[in-house]
C-alpha cells in the first residue's frame, strides 16, 4: 500500500510536474492565509487545565477585586527622598495611561491612550488606566480615630500605660515599663513573623522619636514640628512601606489588567518602568520593579528574542551543514524552500486545531525547523546517490522514494506519536503543544513526499533546458561508516559484551544525576526584577511574589488570617481584620479604651523641664537603651535578623555602640550642654500631640464595615460583598521549589479557595511532571505497538526499540558524567527524545530489509550517511538553544543535543551488533 503511493507521488512529480507546481502554490496560498489569521496568547491560563478551580478562582479575584497581581516599585536610596518620591509619584502611577509606538528609526506609528481604551483579541475595551490602585502607606486618618481599638486586648494590656501620660519623664517610664512587659519579660511575643514585625515596628517609633528629640534639642532655632512629629511616630508610627535599615521603600500597584494578559504586560510594565526610573533621577533615588509581572515581562521579552536570533542560527548552521556534507548548493536551499513551505502548511492546518497559540506551541516554528528537515535531508541523499550512480532523474526520484519513503513515513509517524501523547496531558499548554507539533510533523512530511520531489523535478528540466548535466559517478556515502558498522555486525559477539560494558557504566552514571530545583537557575542571567526580589526578601524578609485567599464571611476571614500568621513559612498577610476586628474582641477592648480615655484626658502638661526632671528623663533614655539592647541579644541569639538589625539601628553593635542613633544621643548629652528651654518647648509640642491623638486613638465606639476607608473596602472586600481577599507574602524565595512546597502546603492547609503566582506555579510544575511520566509509558508504548504494525515482527519492531533505549541510558549516564543537573524543564525532553530518536533505527532497518544482510556496509554507507546528517541536523537546532538568554531553553536544548547524539551512536554501533546476532 505505502509503496504504491509512494511510487504515485514520484510519477506525479516526473510526469506532471507543472501541475502538482500549481497544486502546491494553491495549497501554499489556500493554508498561508489560514496562518496568517492564527493569532497568539500569551495567557498563563491557557496553559493550565480548563476547568481547574484555581483558575476560576484567579479569574473571580481579577474580576472581583479589580486585579490578581502586583508590580512592587522598589525604592532604594537616602529616607526622606524616598518619602518625597512616594507621595509625589503614587497620584501620577495610577493616571499613567498614555504610551507612544514607534519603529525602530523613532517614527510615531500610533499613540495609545489606555486611558481611553484596551484592545484584546481585536476589540477595545473601556478601562480607567494601567493601574486601578497605588498602595505605599496605611490609611493614616482611620488609624489616628481607631488605632488603639486594632490592638490586640492581650498586648493592650502590657502596653496601655504609655497612654496615660504625655509628658516626656513619665511617657518614657511607661514606656519602657511596657517594652519590659510586651517584650523582654515574654518569651512568646517574638515567636512568630508577625510579632517579630510589630518589635520591629515598634523599635522604629523609638528611632524617629530619638531622631526628632536630638535635633529639636541641638538646632539652633527650635522647630515646634519637631515634638509633633515625634509624638506621631510614637502612636501612629510609620505609615510608609520601609525596610528596618530605612534603605529601601515599596510601592504596590494594583494593575487594571493581570498577568495572564501578557501582550498587555509588556507595554504596561515597560512604560511604567521607563516613568519611575525617570522621576527616580529627579529625586535622587535608584528605582526599579520587582513582582510576577516584571519578571513575566522579562521572560517574554528574552522568549521572544531568542526565538527569532536561535532560529536564525539554527538554519544557518543546518544550511551550512547541509551544504559541507552533500558538497553542493542548490540542494540544501531546495530542502529549506520544502521545510518553509512544510511549515506554512503546518501552521495553516493549527487553524483548525487551537483558537490560538500560547506559550508552549509558540515555540512550534522552532521545533518543527530542527525535525522538518530530516525528511528532505532522506530524500535528497537517496536521490543523490541515485543519479550519481548513472540513475535516470525520473526513474531516480521514483526509487529514491520506493527506498526512503516508508522510513520517513514511519519515522515521521513515530516521531508525531511522541507529541500527540501528550494529548492526554491535564495541562491545555502541554496538551496543545502536543497536538499542534504532533499534527504538524505529518504535514510537514505530507508536504515532503509531494513538495521536494516535485522541486527537484523542476530543477532537472531546467538543467535540461540549458544543457547542463549533473556529475555522475560521485561517491558521496559515508564508506568508512558502512566499515565500521559491518565490522561491529561481523563481530557481533565481541561488540556486545563491549557495548554491555559500556552501557552499564553509563548505567552507573545515572546515580551521580542530580535535581535542581532552584527555578531562578532557569531565568535569564542578570534579570533586575530578580535582584530587586532578592533584596526585598533580604530588607523586608519578604517575597514581592504574593499569593492570594478569599473567605465567604468574615468569621472564615478573620480564621485564615489567624492561622497564617501562626505559619512559619509566611512572612505576613494584609487582611480586612488588620482594619476590622471581629465584634467579640472589639468588645473586649472597650473597657481599656475607656480607662485609657479617661486618663488622658484627665492629664495635664508640664509647661517647664527643670534639672531633676532632666536627670530623671536621661535616667529612663539608659534604660530604654538597655532594654532596647536585651531585644537585640534576644533577637540574636533567637535568629531573628530583623530586629537584630533594627536594634542595632539604636544601639549600635558591640563593637561600634556609636552606630546606634540612641546611643550617639546619650553620648551628646553627657558631652554637650543641654538648653532645657528648648528640652521644655519639646515637651510641650510633644504633650500636646500626643495627648490629641491618643483621645482619638482611644474611642471606644466600634468599628463596622461602613467605618472603613474606601481604599480598604476596595482592596478587601468583594464589588458584591460576599467575598473576602487576604493577600499573603512569603517569607523566603517562591523560586526555590524546595521552599515553594512548604509555603504552598502550608497555604492549602489554611484554603484551597487561593490564587497567585507561587500556588499556581508549583499547581503547573506537579501537573507537567505527572503529565510528562504519562506521556513517557505511553510514548513507548504507542511507538512499539505501531512498529509491529509497520514491520509485521515482534523480533524487528523490539531491534528498532533497543538503540533507542541505550541511547535514553547513555543521555542521562553522559548527563552524570558532566554534572548536568535535571531541571523541571530538560525532564520534558525524556518523552521527546523516545519520539525523535527512534527514527534512526527505523531508517537503518527498512533500508536493512530491502538491501538484506549481505549489503550491510552498503546500509550504512547511504542510510547511515542520511541519519548522521539529520541528527546532526537536529542536533544543532536543539543545541542553538544552549545560547538562549532564558537558561531554561538552554537546559532543555542541551538535554535533546546529547538524547540525539546518544541515540544516533547507539544506532550506528548497537543495532548492527544486535543485528550480527541473527545474521546466516
Amino acid at each position: 500500500m505505502r509503496q504504491k503511493l509512494l511510487r504515485k507521488l514520484g510519477q506525479l512529480a516526473s510526469e506532471r510536474t507543472w501541475t502538482m507546481l500549481g497544486i502546491i502554490i494553491v495549497i501554499t496560498l489556500v493554508l498561508g492565509f489560514l496562518s496568517s489569521k492564527l493569532e497568539m496568547s500569551m495567557n498563563m491560563t491557557s496553559i493550565l487545565p480548563k476547568d481547574d478551580p484555581m483558575v476560576e478562582e484567579f479569574n473571580y479575584i481579577f474580576e472581583e477585586f479589580n486585579g490578581a497581581s502586583n508590580v512592587v516599585i522598589v525604592v532604594e536610596g537616602e529616607y526622606d527622598n524616598m518619602i518625597k518620591f512616594a507621595e509625589d509619584i503614587s497620584p501620577k502611577i495610577k493616571n499613567l495611561g498614555n504610551w507612544i509606538e514607534e519603529n525602530d528609526d523613532g517614527k510615531i506609528l500610533k499613540q495609545h491612550n489606555l486611558a481611553k481604551e484596551k484592545v484584546k483579541a481585536g476589540k477595545i475595551e473601556a478601562i480607567d488606566g494601567y493601574f486601578s490602585r497605588v498602595d505605599y502607606k496605611q490609611p493614616v486618618d482611620f488609624i489616628k480615630n481607631h488605632g488603639l481599638m486594632l490592638v490586640k486586648p492581650s498586648e493592650l494590656k502590657n502596653i496601655q500605660d504609655i497612654f496615660t501620660d504625655p509628658n516626656l519623664l513619665p511617657f518614657l517610664t511607661n514606656f519602657n515599663n511596657s517594652l519590659e512587659k510586651e517584650y523582654i519579660q515574654s518569651e512568646e511575643k517574638l515567636s512568630t513573623m508577625q510579632k517579630q514585625r510589630s518589635a520591629v515596628q515598634f523599635l522604629d517609633g523609638i528611632e524617629s522619636f530619638v531622631d526628632y528629640s536630638e535635633e529639636a534639642f541641638y538646632l539652633d532655632q527650635y522647630d515646634k514640628s519637631l515634638g509633633i512629629n515625634s509624638a506621631k511616630a510614637i502612636t501612629i508610627g510609620n505609615s510608609y512601606m520601609v525596610s528596618p535599615d530605612r534603605s529601601m521603600l515599596l510601592i504596590m500597584a494594583t494593575p487594571n489588567f493581570n498577568i495572564m494578559e501578557m501582550d498587555y504586560v509588556m507595554p504596561a510594565v515597560n512604560g511604567l518602568e521607563k516613568f519611575v526610573k525617570m522621576e527616580g533621577d529627579n529625586y535622587g533615588v535608584k528605582v526599579g520593579l520587582a513582582g510576577a509581572l516584571p519578571l513575566g515581562r522579562d521572560e517574554m521579552a528574552s522568549a521572544s528574542e531568542d526565538s527569532l536570533l536561535l532560529t536564525l542560527l539554527a538554519l544557518g548552521l543546518v544550511l551550512i551543514l547541509f551544504i559541507i556534507t552533500f558538497r553542493m548548493i542548490s540542494s540544501p536551499f531546495f530542502a529549506l524552500i520544502n521545510l518553509i513551505i512544510g511549515i506554512v502548511w503546518a501552521m495553516g492546518i493549527s487553524w483548525f486545531l487551537v483558537d490560538s497559540l500560547n506559550m508552549f506551541t509558540a515555540m512550534m516554528a522552532v521545533i518543527l525547523v530542527g525535525l522538518g528537515i530530516d525528511f528532505s535531508i532522506h530524500i535528497i541523499s537517496g536521490y543523490t546517490e541515485l543519479v550519481n550512480n548513472g540513475i535516470a532523474p525520473k526513474k531516480a526520484i521514483i526509487e529514491t522514494l520506493e527506498k526512503v519513503g516508508t522510513g520517513i513515513i514511519t519515522g515521521g509517524i513515530t516521531t508525531s506519536a511522541a507529541f500527540l501523547t501528550l494529548t492526554i496531558a491535564r495541562s491545555a499548554g502541554l496538551k496543545e503543544f502536543g497536538l499542534v507539533n504532533g499534527v504538524g510533523l505529518i504535514v510537514i512530511m505530507i508536504a515532503t513526499l509531494i513538495v521536494l520531489p516535485t522541486i527537484l523535478m523542476i530543477r532537472e528540466k531546467f538543467r535540461s533546458k540549458i544543457n547542463m548535466t549533473q556529475k555522475k559517478n560521485r561517491d558521496i556515502s559515508y564508506t568508512v561508516l558502512g566499515n565500521i558498522s559491518n565490522s561491529f555486525f561481523k563481530r557481533w559477539k565481541i561488540s556486545l559484551v563491549a557495548l554491555v560494558i559500556i552501557t552499564i557504566g553509563f548505567g552507573y552514571m545515572i546515580t551521580k544525576v542530580t535535581m535542581d530545583y532552584n527555578m531562578l537557575n532557569m531565568e535569564p542571567a542578570g534579570l533586575e526584577s530578580i535582584k530587586l526580589n532578592n533584596k526585598i526578601i533580604d530588607k523586608f524578609n519578604m517575597s514581592s511574589d504574593m499569593t492570594m485567599m478569599t473567605a465567604t464571611s468574615l468569621e472564615e476571614n478573620y480564621k485564615f488570617t489567624k492561622e497564617a500568621k501562626e505559619k512559619s513559612s509566611i512572612s505576613f498577610i494584609e487582611s480586612i481584620s488588620d482594619f476590622l476586628p471581629m465584634k467579640e474582641e472589639q468588645e473586649k477592648r472597650v473597657p481599656n479604651l475607656k480607662k485609657i480615655h479617661n486618663k488622658m484626658k484627665k492629664s495635664s502638661i508640664n509647661s517647664t523641664i527643670n534639672e531633676n526632671n532632666w536627670e530623671a528623663i536621661k535616667s529612663e533614655l539608659y534604660r530604654l537603651e538597655a532594654n532596647v539592647i536585651e531585644m537585640q541579644d534576644m533577637a540574636y541569639m533567637g535568629g531573628q535578623d530583623m530586629i537584630d538589625e533594627k536594634a542595632t539601628r539604636l544601639v549600635g553593635t558591640r563593637e561600634n555602640p556609636m552606630k546606634g542613633n540612641l546611643t550617639a544621643f546619650l553620648s551628646r548629652l553627657e558631652s554637650e550642654k543641654i538648653d532645657l528651654n528648648k528640652v521644655s518647648l519639646f515637651n510641650n509640642d510633644f504633650a500636646k500631640e500626643f495627648k490629641s491623638i491618643v483621645l482619638n486613638m482611644s474611642n471606644s465606639s466600634q468599628i463596622k464595615i461602613e467605618d472603613l476607608p474606601s481604599i480598604v473596602k476596595e482592596k478587601y472586600i468583594s464589588e458584591n460583598g460576599d467575598r473576602y481577599l487576604m493577600t499573603v507574602y512569603p517569607k523566603g524565595n517562591v523560586w526555590d521549589i524546595k521552599y515553594l512546597e512548604v509555603f504552598t502546603k502550608d497555604i492549602f492547609d489554611i484554603t484551597r479557595s487561593v490564587a497567585g503566582t507561587p500556588p499556581m506555579f508549583y499547581y503547573l510544575m506537579d501537573i507537567l511532571g505527572q503529565d510528562g511520566k504519562r506521556a513517557s509509558f505511553l510514548t513507548i508504548t504507542v511507538v512499539f505497538l505501531f512498529l509491529l504494525f509497520d514491520f509485521r515482527s515482534f523480533k524487528k519492531a523490539l531491534l528498532a526499540m533497543i538503540p533507542l533505549f541505550v541511547g535514553v541510558i547513555w543521555m542521562i549516564g553522559t548527563m552524570g558524567i558532566f554534572g548536568i543537573q535535571i531541571t523541571l524543564l530538560n525532564i520534558m525532553a525524556i518523552p521527546l527524545i523516545i519520539g525523535i530518536g527512534i527514527d534512526d533505527g527505523v531508517h537503518i532497518l527498512h533500508r536493512y530489509n530491502i538491501e538484506g544482510e549481505e549489503n550491510t556496509r552498503k546500509v550504512y554507507s547511504s542510510t547511515g550517511k542520511a541519519i548522521i546528517i539529520t541528527s546532526l541536523t537536529t542536533m544543532l537546532s536543539f543545541g542553538s538553544l544552549v545560547f538562549a538568554t532564558y537558561r531554561g531553553f538552554g537546559s532543555m536544548g542541551l538535554a535533546l543535543f546529547i538524547g540525539v547524539g546518544m541515540c544516533l551512536i547507539a544506532s550506528i554501533f548497537v543495532l548492527p551488533a544486535i543485528l550480527g546476532i541473527g545474521k546466516k
